[in-house]
C-alpha cells in the first residue's frame, strides 16, 4: 500500500505548485512498482484540501505549462488507463481542484 498524504495543514492543504507535481510522482509510482498494489491519498490536518493557493499556483496556470513531470501520472486520470485502485480519505473542506482530485481517486 502507498500512502500519500497532503501536508500543508496551516494552510488548509491549499495546494501550492510542488504539491501537484509531488502527487504526480507518487501517482507514477504507485503505477509502475509492482510491489505496490492500491495507493490511499489522504491528508494531514483539519481539512482534505482548501483547493488551489493561488498566489502560488497563479502565475504557473497561465503559462500553459503542464505541472506534472514526465515520470509521473496525471492527478484527474487523463493520462490513459491505470491499473491500480486510488483510495482519497477526504474529510473536512475539500475546495475546487481537491474536488476533482478525490473525484478522480
Amino acid at each position: 500500500m502507498l500512502l500519500m498524504g497532503l501536508n500543508r495543514p496551516r494552510k488548509r492543504n491549499a495546494f501550492t505548485l510542488e504539491m501537484p507535481a509531488e502527487l504526480s510522482r507518487a501517482y507514477g509510482l504507485l503505477e509502475s512498482d509492482d510491489d505496490l498494489r492500491v495507493g490511499v491519498l489522504f491528508a494531514h490536518g483539519e481539512h482534505f484540501t482548501g483547493g488551489l493557493d493561488l498566489a502560488d499556483v497563479a502565475p504557473a496556470m497561465t503559462s500553459g505549462k503542464s505541472p506534472f513531470p514526465d515520470e509521473g501520472r496525471n492527478p484527474f486520470r487523463i493520462d490513459g488507463t491505470w491499473r491500480k485502485p486510488l483510495v482519497a480519505a477526504a474529510h473536512g473542506r475539500v475546495i475546487t481542484a481537491g474536488i476533482r482530485v478525490a473525484a478522480c481517486s
